[in-house]
């Protein structure tokens, strides 16, 4: 009887799986389950712990003629969740005792050696186990011992649609398991997998930056953001209305991060002069990483030679942009740095070789203001420009070419006005309902202060 069922640990035991079923670090999923208890019924997440969770075959010693059962050091991992783990008692042809062990399959466990019966079979001195590298111990040990399922791991599922885990976030699950872990498989951040969701501070797909508008030092920021994919952390140097120097920091489109390094133009605003002021600014892809300025110290070579201006505006033909003009869209434009009425404004634009800009549509007047005009991520005050519309014998007329204004695309001037000194300003502002972004033509009277929004086109 015995040597049949040796016979039968054998054949159950002999063939052994190929390709090791792990966890990726077994102490990281002990502390990510603390944090998800979902984590072992979630299919995604649970394959970064698949032993810890249960759903890996038992590890178990295996030799054919040990001494002792503590003597034999050969671990393997059995064919199938089918196995348990096995310790038999046995002599060899010199009549020595000796002990086998190694996988068995659970049905030939429970016949003859349990550990379903919780006791030795009275034919064979042998026991099996159900965990991780249980079997080598005597067969009486093991039988006497408190044995649990080999899945000892509680599994909750949670709702539908919930989780523990904050997808607005950019901290680590667990600040020490998501270091083990990459630390144990580098390639998990770029596998595809939900490892970068659950780490994402180790991986890098997401930061958080500092938030704050005309701040004197870059220290004195304590709020912070979420900057979503596709953006970048910035800060930069600026200067109030009333010529202070200040500071804001915060997170912003890639595109308007462009504007400050010149990337894809080689044109950088950032390292400018203007009006005896130089402008300091940088962005950046780290969490937290714009506390302070990396200067970027402005191209020396490769930059496009602007035209200098003596005339007016109608005098000039541009074929680069006079200096202190930005271009874009095949054509120069440029925000005056003080706010005028609107009768010096136009004299101001065409005295800096320009005129104040006239848009013939929406489109064009979204995508001029949106390259010129700061609006970082809603975080600014409303910004006011004066431009070329002006309400002339009841119309809305651009004053450089006398074309009519545009009343479907520029529905916010009035078409009947009972006064006559009014004309058109662009406003970029946000609109807190439905939060979002707004650049719209307003009307004022002429007399009001605002910047020159002035345009140089190129020929």
């Amino acid at each position: 009887m015995a040597n049949m069922i040796w016979v039968l640990l054998m054949v159950t035991g002999a063939m052994l799986c190929a390709s090791a079923c792990n966890d990726v670090d077994t102490k990281a999923c002990e502390l990510l389950a603390n944090k998800r208890p979902d984590l072992c019924s979630d299919p995604c997440l649970s394959t970064l712990c698949n032993r810890y969770c249960g759903h890996c075959p038992v590890k178990c010693y295996q030799c054919d003629e040990v001494n002792f059962p503590q003597n034999c050091t050969n671990v393997v991992e059995c064919p199938s969740k089918d196995h348990y783990c096995y310790t038999t008692q046995s002599f060899a042809s010199d009549f020595r005792e000796i002990y086998r062990m190694g996988c068995a399959l659970k049905s030939i466990c429970s016949l003859y050696l349990g550990p379903d019966t919780n006791r030795r079979n009275i034919d064979v001195n042998g026991a099996c186990c159900t965990q991780d590298n249980c079997n080598n111990r005597l067969p009486y040990d093991i039988v006497t011992s408190q044995t649990l399922p080999s899945q000892s791991v509680s599994t909750v599922i949670l709702p539908s649609g919930a989780s523990t885990l904050n997808q607005n976030s950019c901290t680590n699950l667990d600040d020490t398991a998501c270091s083990r872990m990459n630390q144990a498989d580098p390639s998990l951040c770029s596998s595809g997998g939900c490892f970068a969701s659950l780490c994402p501070g180790v991986c890098g797909s997401c930061f958080n930056c500092y938030t704050c508008d005309d701040i004197n030092s870059l220290t004195d920021c304590k709020n912070t953001t979420h900057c979503p994919s596709g953006s970048e952390c910035f800060a930069y140097e600026t200067l109030t209305k009333d010529f202070r120097q200040v500071y804001r920091v915060g997170c912003v489109q890639q595109q308007f991060c462009s504007r400050f390094t010149g990337s894809g133009t080689g044109q950088s605003i950032i390292g400018r002069r203007d009006e005896g002021f130089i402008l300091k600014g940088s962005c950046c892809t780290s969490n937290l990483c714009n506390d302070h300025i990396n200067f970027i110290q402005p191209p020396t070579t490769s930059i496009p030679q602007q035209a200098v201006c003596t005339g007016s505006y109608d005098s000039q033909d541009h074929t680069t942009c006079p200096i202190g003009y930005s271009e874009t869209r095949n054509s120069c434009y440029m925000v005056g740095p003080n706010e005028l009425d609107w009768g010096d404004a136009k004299e101001y634009c065409e005295k800096h070789c320009g005129r104040l800009i006239d848009f013939a549509n929406k489109d064009e007047l979204l995508a001029v203001t949106n390259l010129l005009i700061p609006n970082v991520d809603g975080q600014f005050q409303d910004e006011f420009a004066w431009v070329g519309a002006k309400y002339i014998n009841r119309e809305w007329v651009w004053t450089n070419n006398g074309n009519l204004v545009n009343n479907k695309d520029f529905d916010s001037l009035t078409s009947s006005h009972p006064r006559t000194h009014i004309c058109g300003f662009v406003r970029v502002y946000m609109d807190t309902n439905p939060g979002e972004l707004r650049e719209e033509l307003f009307e004022e009277n002429c007399d009001r202060l605002f910047s020159p929004l002035c345009e140089a086109p190129k020929v």
